[in-house]
């Protein structure tokens, strides 16, 4: 698996980030207990029974800090890096790119939108999941009643094998996913699906990487999530890698975004929550109403859905037949997949603003 398991917490020596837990270890004082664990309560020792215990956990999805001071989500007393988040400082980049730049052979339709005009974007700060939503995160949101559970599919090997509900796939990522049921699990773990910008951000890198983090410069264009190098099957799962279907998610730790943030080209491609896409009726430039909105700079944009079809998607994908070629896998690349709907290829990854304490220290 690209993640540590969930089923593994609690029993490392912090090497993943997660402390040895005390509770039930012998003791003398309450300084014998603690584990650094910040989730399950404050560890004590017994003094009628000399034996280590712990206070009330904090409540599921509390933002929390590992050990070796990672940002991730509390799950069951336990701050559980299956939902590690990568927090992005507040501050521009360079979004999209001029129609000149544009790749060769790059063609419009109804599911490839224009990038342009390049311009430049002010996010606040966020904290986005390093991982796409997984198959384990989606189950627990079935369990707990507040996700629909989806039909039954399969592989791209085969379509009758097992894929949502079989352990095996635990930590490969959800996909057929309807924007709806990407909602339903950000809303379960106390976030939201990200917008276009603070996508892209996360996927491209901020001003901050160069000289004057209060200024972009063409430096900060970086043509993929790793940076300008070509696409190698060690990027990214998708056309490039020979290989049909998805991988579990941080497979590929060579295309990791600057900030860290992981697969966020190729695998699934992704939903956000704008909808600059093609009205009912409308030609393929008007996908660039958002953009040109922006064209002389703007803060924490967002177009609204209004008469659009679709929410716009992002970061290529590698779904069987037809997976993205590297000019789609680009980090301002974007498409209208699915609609409403859903499709064979969506899934997602959630964002939540930072909490304004240490993390774990009080509710998200």
């Amino acid at each position: 698996s690209g993640v540590r398991l969930e089923g593994d917490a609690g029993v490392t020596d912090g090497a993943d980030g997660v402390q040895a837990e005390t509770v039930g270890d012998p003791c003398r004082t309450s300084g014998d207990c603690d584990d650094h664990e910040v989730c399950n309560g404050e560890e004590r020792c017994d003094p009628s029974t000399g034996l280590c215990v712990a206070g009330s956990s904090l409540p599921d999805f509390t933002q929390c800090r590992s050990v070796d001071e990672r940002i991730a989500s509390c799950v069951a007393g336990r701050c559980d890096l299956d939902y590690e988040e990568i927090c992005i400082p507040a501050g521009p980049f360079l979004m999209g790119v001029d129609i000149d730049e544009a790749p060769d052979g790059f063609w419009l339709s109804h599911t490839v939108l224009p990038e342009w005009p390049k311009h430049v974007v002010t996010v606040s700060e966020y904290c986005i999941d390093r991982y796409e939503a997984t198959n384990r995160r989606y189950r627990r949101c079935i369990d707990a009643g507040l996700c629909e559970r989806p039909p039954e599919y399969g592989t791209c090997e085969d379509l009758d094998r097992p894929y949502v509900y079989a352990d095996e796939f635990l930590d490969y990522p959800f996909y057929f996913a309807p924007l709806d049921r990407a909602r339903q699990l950000c809303e379960f773990e106390g976030k939201r699906v990200p917008t276009e910008a603070e996508w892209e951000k996360a996927a491209r890198g901020g001003c901050e990487f160069g000289a004057d983090p209060t200024s972009c410069d063409p430096g900060d264009e970086r043509m993929y999530p790793w940076g300008n190098d070509p696409p190698t099957a060690e990027h990214f799962q998708g056309w490039w890698s020979g290989v049909a279907g998805f991988a579990p998610v941080g497979s590929h730790p060579l295309g990791a975004s600057p900030y860290g943030v992981m697969d966020m080209a190729g695998n699934v491609e992704e939903w956000t929550l704008d909808c600059d896409g093609i009205p009912d009726g409308g030609s393929v430039e008007e996908g660039t109403v958002g953009y040109l909105a922006c064209r002389d700079g703007c803060t924490d944009p967002l177009s609204t859905c209004s008469n659009f079809v679709a929410a716009v998607t992002r970061g290529g994908h590698a779904y069987c037949v037809g997976a993205s070629d590297d000019w789609e896998v680009r980090a301002t690349a974007r498409a209208n997949r699915g609609g409403l709907s859903g499709s064979w290829m969506l899934g997602f990854r959630c964002v939540r603003s930072p909490v304004t304490h240490n993390p774990g220290e009080g509710a998200p």
